[in-house]
């Protein structure tokens, strides 16, 4: 049998990427509170319901010493019922399964693929590409149910993942280069006048002590 903690973890995870509602993390608390003899307090308080941070706060207590990779792979399969995954979803999912990248985990070939999704995405943090990678939301979608299944890593996801080669000039500016606030502008104009004053004043003074 599944324990609480196995469970909560699987609703973390869920919330983490936006798999699932709150009032179904509400029904599922409601529904073991009346399982448990003595249930623990972060249960209740998840019945209790008073913001989503105080969802996620307790069951990732709930959930704690789990094997997060295993809970991970469990909340995914919630993607059987999906259709469709928003830019943000997909570059969460890419980047938590990164940050397991370097574990002992049974990847069955998986783990480049993650770590060459969310590399590729880690290069836009401010909006969504303009050149997308060679692998279309729907592909990315049956990727990550196939991983959540159990499958292993087809040769298809493992060399038509690598993104298509952009030229820095057609890259978004705002990945080559962040964009100055005025407010810096006008820092960095007081600057230089203040150098410049500086340097004078001192020009000044050495000429006159001569």
């Amino acid at each position: 049998m599944v324990s609480l903690a196995f469970e909560a973890g699987v609703w973390r995870f869920r919330m983490l990427f936006d798999l699932a509602k709150s009032e179904e993390v509400v029904a599922w608390a409601d529904a073991r509170i009346c399982d448990l003899s003595e249930p623990p307090e972060e249960l209740i308080e998840l019945s209790l319901f008073n913001s989503s941070d105080s969802l996620y706060r307790n069951l990732f207590k709930l959930s704690e010493g789990q094997p997060d990779f295993e809970v991970c792979r469990e909340a995914l399969k919630s993607l059987e019922q999906i259709e469709e995954l928003s830019y943000d979803q997909q570059r969460t999912i890419a980047y938590t399964m990164d940050e397991f990248a370097w574990e002992d985990c049974d990847w069955r070939g998986w783990s480049s693929f993650f770590v060459t999704c969310w590399h590729y995405w880690d290069l836009y943090t401010l909006e969504p590409p303009q050149h997308e990678p060679q692998l279309s939301g729907e592909e990315f979608i049956q990727a990550v149910r196939l991983f959540a299944q159990g499958e292993e890593c087809p040769e298809a996801y493992r060399s038509n993942v690598e993104p298509v080669a952009v030229s820095e000039s057609k890259r978004p500016s705002s990945v080559n280069q962040p964009k100055m606030h005025w407010s810096d502008t006008v820092i960095l104009v007081c600057q230089i006048v203040f150098g410049i004053a500086g340097l004078a004043g001192v020009i000044v003074v050495s000429m006159i002590n001569r």
